[in-house]
């Protein structure tokens, strides 16, 4: 179920680049040290604030999760913050040899985004040509792009609890006719 959400909302946020004219690739893999490689969401030409290649990494945390509740017990986006920071220390140093910016989106279960996914959104709404492309709701671009992350988001939660109850009712008619078959 997690992969549901994670890919739907890897795939959008290519979507929303290349909806703002920029070219990309999902699931790139480039070398590391050694024989190790890392794979990125995606990876965006001429796409950073410097005018280089972007490369992103999705994370999608549910701060009610035993692991995140601490972090989200402090405050209205520390989980966002924390699960950035988390991925920008296993990221931004092979990402810098590549002469790469790296960005983290995190969408948070409930839908709260972080910093770094609000600044995909203003690069690509830069590219697109609107004006006033600050990080907030004022900007026509990031209203429909915040609102098409939401949606993917909420479809993906929507085919997670499809699939779990499936699985669900399935083992439930399964014992039912277990139960049956034994009287």
């Amino acid at each position: 179920s997690d992969y549901l959400r994670h890919d739907a909302l890897k795939r959008t946020f290519m979507d929303i680049a290349l909806a703002s004219g920029r070219s990309g690739m999902l699931e790139y893999e480039f070398p590391n040290r050694g024989s190790e490689t890392f794979r990125m969401d995606g990876v965006i030409p001429a796409a950073s604030s410097t005018g280089g290649t972007l490369a992103y990494d999705v994370t999608v945390p549910d701060p009610l999760t035993p692991s995140w509740l601490s972090t989200a017990a402090q405050g209205p986006g520390k989980v966002a913050r924390k699960a950035a920071r988390t991925k920008h220390v296993n990221y931004d140093e092979a990402t810098r040899r590549m002469d790469w910016e790296f960005l983290a989106p995190v969408v948070e279960m409930g839908g709260r985004m972080g910093d770094d996914a609000l600044k995909f959104l203003s690069l690509c709404a830069e590219r697109a040509g609107a004006e006033g492309c600050a990080q907030d709701d004022g900007n026509p671009f990031q209203r429909y792009w915040r609102t098409r992350i939401s949606v993917a988001h909420q479809a993906a939660i929507g085919q997670s609890t499809a699939k779990f109850m499936s699985k669900h009712l399935a083992a439930r008619s399964t014992a039912v006719q277990r139960r049956a078959l034994a009287e």
